[in-house]
């Protein structure tokens, strides 16, 4: 889950997972464009994790207001959430 969420400027994405795994964790907008990849795919500890997205794209260029989706991707599960900024 992200909290604040409606967010602005930041919001933090904690997760958890079940065991050690390869994860990735990325930011989309409506449109199904990634926008950040804040975990690349790479192997995790289990645990709790947290990732602070700060509302820039790959670039470092502030994105704008709307609605974006994260989604956790790991070797077994793929969710994805709803995150709104306003700004």
């Amino acid at each position: 889950a992200n909290f604040p969420n409606p967010f602005n400027p930041e919001t933090s994405i904690s997760f958890s997972l079940p065991s050690n795994q390869t994860a990735a964790l990325c930011v989309y907008n409506l449109k199904g464009q990634k926008v950040k990849t804040l975990v690349p795919n790479s192997a995790m500890t289990a645990g709790l994790h947290r990732v602070v997205w700060n509302g820039c794209d790959e670039t470092g260029k502030q994105v704008g207001s709307g609605v974006y989706f994260y989604t956790l991707e790991t070797t077994n599960h793929k969710s994805t959430k709803k995150m709104l900024l306003m700004k």
